[in-house]
């Protein structure tokens, strides 16, 4: 401290520091006269504040020379006022932690020559014009963004041209977002330092002239959106190299628009788009073209004459699945034709070989909004939403995709064809080398497949539950964990011989399997519920108008061993019928001899009566055929929806059924000795039924006894015998000759402990084949009885009935 006298006044001068410790010590009683340095003062500012307000400072005078600076804060210079009114000189502020919306009134102090900002990205960004203004006059000096991370700040090309400046003033890592910038203009911006992403906003014809290089900026990841400025719905013309090659750009406008590629329809434009947006690359759009190279990326077809021999291939039509009729060959080439009356294509085709992809009803599809006509569905083994198109994809593949689709459609069956970019996913991975078996244990891991088919587990027992899932919902057959087969496979899963994923694989391509899922491939006129179609095993698929000649599908099943007669135009079959090795069609009959084994055949209402004597084939029935007569051993037959059929089964040749269907029209005529004139269905469950009071009659008069017996155990013929003797008395218990003009004959049904209805012949005397009505039936050639009893050799299993109990037959479903 320093005492001054002047005449008639003494004054006492202190420093900062000095003149605080007094006035805490009590001792300062008269305003001070403070001169000290800019760094003093402006260290001490706070606590001078307090004197000024004590009314204990006279005045401040600043002791560096020149013009000296004081750095303080946005809130010093708010609160300190008094202290800094009393400062007498000349002297700079430079102010820092000043906010974007204080920035202006700060500037407006006396003496600020310096303001360095400190705020969010989003408020730097909205006061960035005043920004520009303050750093254009000098006034501001630093710019510091208090967000975490990497703040971005968002702002328009005007802004990111006139407040260069102000940018060039922020500290620190940042990124920018620029707004409503011209499409001429996008690529100088993207390009600029900190440019994280653009959004473009012009007119559809600036757009249009700059696709190319805004496909540029898409690619780098940089194009958030494009909005046309145009009012209405604005045209945005393309050509078609452009809407495969700036698909991604494209995809990215954000408002209604009419997209016009000359050459192209618009649901094709739009598919490519959303195919390219997706990540599946499409090689070549064409409606008239041909001729398109593969590059292992799809091929899209519009609906005219056009045809690729290479790739996938995507034919996007208009209208519903009713407004086309499809044919496709054994060797994968599809003919569509075009059968909507009024449709502006109507009678024209399109052709397309090799694998492909037909997307029905595609006028749907959406630029703007497209998840308003997609469903969103999460991909087995993956969390991320795909596009989904219900009910209008069907898929042409060949083989090795074909397994991954039987895969797919088995065990979601909820879904009833996956999402395009979903199968296209796991089609890719099957090329790129992952394996069918690698890949069917990312479907088990499924939620969905846990739900419904269950987890193998580890133990006996879980490998016989999940073993007799698999048999339920892949085959469709319901089965016990005693059955023999269920055992089998779930052994083999014990011993380690059998994966879970390879047991699964096995149900999946098992006969059973194939023929429900793959030889009627579902894609019928109206939809139907199938999407796959597998020409190697099927030997391709016909709608009706676009059927096939005889001869060719014929020829084509011989060499696959697989005849579908559903291919088959029948006005092709000359009157006097066609013969192709054991097949012989003629006006409304199938016959097929014995010279055809191990083969499948898919049955048709064109040819309405079938008549077999082949062994070991598997039948594909279907709704329209009236009658199927049996006279091969060890037939499997698939009735499917069928249910006016009469099946004549010969006794003593095995067959198998699969979707027999009591009480639903379709009749079982299984008792094969004579023809009866009615049918009687008795329960000796509780009460054995007495053959002699039963009435054998003559041919023409007797009646066909059907007996349930219940219980079978095991199936075998000793296990049957044993049954039938507990729940029914044969004729001539003494074991004598039987004296009706018929011998004894009854047909007993009963249940075996796998869960299935088995449907065995009893006849107390040899037996031979005579034609009774045109149907081979058997008879007796003697009437020796010797033992009273059934017996094991006088019984014969004639069918066995998957998945029906021996309590839902009635009557009426027997003959």
């Amino acid at each position: 401290m320093t005492n001054i006298v002047i005449p008639g006044k003494s004054l006492l001068v202190f420093s900062a520091q000095d003149a605080i410790r007094s006035y805490g010590a009590g001792t300062l009683t008269t305003p001070a006269v403070i001169v000290d340095s800019a760094a003093n003062v402006a260290a001490f500012l706070d606590n001078l504040q307090v004197l000024a307000t004590a009314g204990l400072l006279s005045t401040i005078g600043l002791s560096d020379f020149g013009t000296p600076t004081l750095s303080i804060t946005a809130e010093q210079a708010n609160n300190d006022a008094a202290v800094l009114a009393e400062i007498s000189g000349s002297y700079a502020l430079n102010v820092s932690g000043v906010t974007a919306a204080t920035a202006s009134t700060v500037a407006a102090m006396a003496n600020v020559t310096a303001i360095e900002l400190s705020d969010s990205a989003l408020n730097v960004g909205s006061s960035l014009d005043l920004l520009q203004s303050l750093a254009a006059s000098g006034l501001l000096t630093s710019v510091l963004l208090t967000d975490g991370g990497t703040p971005t700040l968002l702002l328009s090309q005007t802004q990111w041209s006139n407040d260069q400046t102000a940018l060039s003033l922020i500290a620190g890592s940042y990124q920018l977002t620029v707004a409503f910038v011209g499409a001429a203009n996008a690529t100088v911006v993207a390009a600029s330092q900190n440019v994280a992403f653009v959004a473009v906003f012009d007119t559809a014809q600036t757009v249009s002239a700059n696709l190319d290089l805004l496909q540029t900026i898409a690619a780098q990841g940089k194009l958030s959106g494009i909005t046309l400025s145009d009012a209405g719905t604005p045209v945005l013309a393309v050509s078609a190299s452009q809407l495969i090659a700036d698909a991604s750009a494209l995809f990215t406008i954000s408002v209604p628009y009419t997209l016009s590629v000359p050459g192209v329809a618009a649901s094709l434009a739009t598919f490519v788009m959303q195919q390219d947006a997706s990540g599946r690359g499409v090689n070549g759009v064409a409606l008239e073209e041909p001729g398109l190279v593969a590059d292992g990326r799809n091929h899209v077809v519009g609906f005219q004459s056009a045809s690729f021999t290479s790739g996938t291939n995507v034919v996007v039509l208009d209208h519903a699945r009713t407004s086309y009729a499809i044919k496709i060959d054994a060797q994968g080439v599809t003919t569509l034709q075009d059968i909507g009356v009024g449709d502006s294509n109507y009678g024209k085709s399109v052709t397309v070989s090799g694998e492909s992809i037909l997307l029905f009803n595609a006028a749907h599809l959406s630029l703007s909004d497209p998840l308003t006509v997609a469903a969103m569905t999460t991909p087995p083994g993956g969390s991320a939403a795909v596009l989904n198109y219900p009910n209008d994809l069907y898929f042409v593949l060949n083989p090795a995709n074909a397994q991954l689709a039987q895969l797919y459609s088995s065990v979601f069956s909820w879904e009833p064809q996956p999402s395009l970019s979903d199968f296209e996913n796991w089609m890719n991975q099957l090329a790129g080398g992952k394996s069918i078996t690698t890949i069917a244990q990312s479907f088990m891991s499924n939620s969905y497949f846990q739900q419904t088919i269950g987890d193998p587990g580890t133990t006996s027992a879980q490998h016989l539950a999940f073993v007799q899932s698999l048999y339920s919902h892949i085959l469709g057959i319901n089965l016990g964990t005693t059955n023999a087969g269920v055992v089998y496979w779930a052994e083999q899963m014990d011993d380690g011989i059998l994966s879970a994923p390879a047991a699964l694989l096995s149900f999946i391509n098992a006969e059973a399997s194939k023929s429900g899922l793959n030889a009627y491939s579902g894609a019928t006129a109206g939809g139907g519920s199938g999407w796959l179609i597998n020409p190697a095993l099927t030997g391709g698929y016909a709608d009706p108008g676009l059927q096939m000649d005889a001869q060719s599908v014929l020829s084509a099943g011989a060499a696959a061993n697989f005849y579908n007669l559903s291919l088959i135009d029948p006005s092709t079959v000359p009157a006097a019928g066609i013969t192709q090795g054991p097949i012989n069609l003629s006006a409304g009959m199938i016959q097929i001899s014995s010279g055809l084994t191990a083969g499948m055949v898919v049955l048709s209402p064109n040819f309405p009566n079938a008549s077999l004597a082949a062994s070991g084939l598997t039948l594909r029935d279907g709704p329209g055929v009236d009658s199927i007569t049996i006279n091969g051993s060890q037939t499997l037959l698939f009735l499917g929806n069928a249910t006016t059929d009469k099946l004549h089964l010969s006794s003593g040749l095995v067959t198998s059924i699969v979707g027999f269907s009591p009480g639903k029209g379709s009749v079982l005529d299984v008792s094969g000795t004579v023809n009866e004139s009615s049918v009687l269905l008795l329960d000796g469950t509780a009460t054995p039924v007495h053959g002699a009071a039963l009435n054998f009659g003559t041919a023409g008069s007797s009646v066909a006894y059907f007996v349930n017996i219940g219980s079978i155990g095991d199936g075998s013929a000793a296990a049957v015998a044993t049954a039938a003797n507990a729940a029914y008395l044969v004729a001539d218990s003494a074991g004598n000759a039987n004296t009706g003009a018929l011998a004894e004959h009854v047909m007993f049904i009963g249940a075996s402990s796998s869960g299935e209805t088995e449907i065995w012949a009893f006849r107390t005397s040899s037996l031979t084949s005579v034609s009774v009505n045109g149907h081979a039936v058997l008879v007796p050639i003697n009437a020796a009885d010797s033992s009273g009893h059934v017996t094991a050799g006088e019984i014969w299993l004639v069918a066995t009935l998957l998945g029906v109990s021996p309590q839902a037959l009635g009557v009426a479903d027997l003959a």
